[in-house]
């Protein structure tokens, strides 16, 4: 009785680059307008990841639009990092795709460096896959939005069930 919506975020998977710069709220006002394409009023939203990130962001601007919430392996921000913390983490993810390599090249660090280490060699080769397919330059706008998006950390805004998961 649960219609299931896969999204692609911009600049993510079978969806367009785009050329202008990203606001991390962009994500958010999409997210609302795939919610639109499908007649529905509201949603139970999950986010994995950035996906988390991008589903605390609804919560906040479009909260009258969520059922329930679920988070999945994300966190509240990068609000903890100091502004040097901040463009390191930019630099390490931005510089060896600017000085010529691809996603390809760097998925299987970037994801060994996101799981855990009792991840299953399973888990590890899907997300390398995954991160393989990163259109480059929508990657670099969207990790440069996402640890310099302003926002509170604190989940108060949320006011709807959520389940967290670790």
């Amino acid at each position: 009785s649960f219609r299931a919506v896969a999204w692609d975020a911009r600049g993510y998977g079978e969806s367009d680059d785009y050329a202008q710069t990203l606001r991390f709220r962009d994500f958010s006002d999409d997210l609302a307008r795939v919610i639109d394409h499908f007649g529905e009023d509201k949603a139970h939203v999950v986010g994995l990841s950035m996906g988390g990130r991008i589903a605390m962001d609804f919560a906040r601007v479009h909260g009258d639009r969520l059922a329930t919430l679920t988070l999945c392996a994300t966190n509240a921000g990068f609000g903890r990092f100091s502004p040097e913390a901040r463009a390191e983490f930019i630099r390490s993810r931005r510089e060896p795709l600017m000085n010529g390599k691809e996603p390809s090249d760097i998925a299987e660090p970037v994801a060994r460096s996101l799981l855990g280490p009792k991840a299953s060699e399973s888990s590890l080769r899907q997300l390398v896959d995954s991160m393989a397919r990163l259109h480059k330059l929508s990657y670099i706008k969207s990790i440069e939005a996402l640890v310099n998006m302003d926002t509170d950390e604190s989940l108060d805004h949320i006011k709807v069930p959520t389940h967290v998961m670790c």
